[in-house]
């Protein structure tokens, strides 16, 4: 069935209107970023400045209305919420070896490092999403854990929409830093599509549920 009503408007613009939402990395890896940074705020502009962007990006003719379900809604994510999508995902999947540190001092080192609502998320809820015993194994280093946690839901999200057009996941990674694009094209194999799309269906609800 096609969309229609505000699904259709927001489906345009994912498929038409980059500039509406594509992160300033991804325009700062242009020759004259910063310039189509400010026009991007100028709606007399938009029309040009957007096909320039779909043909820079390579997404000129290459449209995806016929989202449906999951794949929809993940698509008309506006960044902020897209962003914490992926972040909790990290935290998901490593909540089980995040709530074995005891020791006060790496407590305290992983507390700083994630901060305290990402940290009580990972220690209260994250358990609850999804049984650990049906997540994967990975690793988890002991710095950076931000950028990890990022890292390892852009697995899941570059996953769950795995057999979805690769313009669609282009897109969403325009709304995304331009450094998490690698990220999605390193999915591990354990990491199957399935449980992908299981555990981020979960999590979508708990982001658009969060003002």
């Amino acid at each position: 069935m096609p969309p229609s009503g505000d699904d259709f408007r927001e489906l345009c613009v994912f498929n038409l209107q980059p500039c509406r939402y594509v992160h300033s990395s991804w325009l700062e890896t242009l020759a004259h970023g910063e310039l189509t940074q400010r026009l991007c705020q100028h709606p007399r502009v938009s029309s040009p400045l957007n096909r320039y962007l779909l043909n820079r990006f390579g997404l000129l003719g290459d449209y995806c209305f016929a989202l449906e379900g999951y794949a929809r809604s993940v698509a008309v994510l506006p960044t902020e919420k897209l962003a914490r999508l992926v972040r909790l995902a990290g935290l998901v999947q490593h909540s089980q070896q995040l709530r074995q540190v005891i020791s006060a001092q790496e407590v305290a080192h992983v507390r700083a490092q994630l901060g305290e609502s990402d940290y009580q998320f990972t220690l209260n809820r994250a358990p609850f999403v999804i049984s650990p015993a049906n997540l994967p194994r990975l690793d988890l280093p002991r710095d950076d854990l931000p950028r990890h946690c990022d890292r390892v839901g852009m697995y899941y999200l570059s996953a769950s929409l795995h057999q979805q057009p690769v313009a669609v996941m282009n897109r969403v990674l325009l709304k995304l830093h331009y450094e998490l694009a690698a990220d999605a094209d390193a999915v591990p194999p354990s990491i199957t599509p399935a449980l992908a799309t299981l555990l981020m269906s979960k999590l979508k609800k708990i982001v658009c549920s969060s003002p």
